[in-house]
């Protein structure tokens, strides 16, 4: 899309990622890099399907992240792990600005490492007041939009309708 002089393309994380490996498959990588160093603006949906910098969606991205100005993510779930996941995706937004250059130095500034009970692993839990501060330092590059800020719907009603099904459908089912 060209709007006011600005080349603006928009992809699903999932279509990006399948044309990122299309690319490898058939010994063309670099096309989509090539095309993305032509734009002002990518538009990424589902970003948090980012989780971690180790993953090899997250490191595809980051390279490709360099060739574009600017990037605007889209997500219904922007944090479905709480917070210790969220910065792979503020990442490719500011790369590494607002909450640090790596997850390892994320996870140590704003969480506690605390060894679980009768086990060996470990879970990390956000440090007093990990959240608010961390809320604070990406405050002005998310926008989160809540049913409760802006729905005024009607109470939910149910229609129950019972079926009977035959055993080759219920196993079909």
């Amino acid at each position: 899309i060209t709007r006011h002089g600005k080349r603006v393309r928009f992809f699903s994380t999932l279509e990006l990622v399948n044309a990122l490996e299309q690319e490898k498959i058939h010994g063309k990588a670099g096309k989509l890099a090539h095309q993305l160093m032509h734009l002002d603006l990518v538009i990424l949906d589902e970003s948090q399907s980012f989780r971690s910098q180790s993953s090899n969606r997250f490191k595809s991205m980051r390279r490709l992240r360099k060739l574009v100005p600017r990037m605007v993510q889209l997500t219904g779930t922007p944090s479905p792990n709480g917070y210790k996941n969220l910065w792979a995706q503020m990442y490719l937004l500011d790369q590494g600005q607002r909450l640090g250059g790596t997850e390892d130095a994320y996870h140590k500034r704003w969480f506690n490492n605390d060894k679980l009970p009768n086990s060996e692993f470990r879970a990390l839990t956000l440090k007093e007041g990990a959240k608010e501060e961390i809320e604070e330092r990406i405050s002005d590059i998310v926008l989160a939009m809540r049913a409760d800020d802006y729905l005024d719907l009607p109470p939910v009603r149910y229609n129950v309708i019972k079926v009977d099904l035959s055993e080759q459908e219920i196993k079909t089912y």
